[in-house]
């Protein structure tokens, strides 16, 4: 993801469906998150999982 600059995130959900346009400024926010994010261990999954709720 930090290869490449930022133009735009897709978010999917239920109800609706939004696209976020980032900004030049924006895109080196998300580029040091990311950098700050780095140093703990996440593991790269393509699988979302919905939590079921108790009864």
């Amino acid at each position: 993801m930090r290869r490449n600059d930022i133009d735009l995130i897709k978010l999917y959900t239920y109800k609706k469906n939004y696209e976020l346009y980032v900004s030049e400024v924006q895109n080196i926010d998300i580029d040091n998150q990311l950098d700050c994010l780095s140093v703990y261990k996440i593991k790269k999954t393509d699988e979302v999982k919905i939590k079921k709720k108790k009864k």
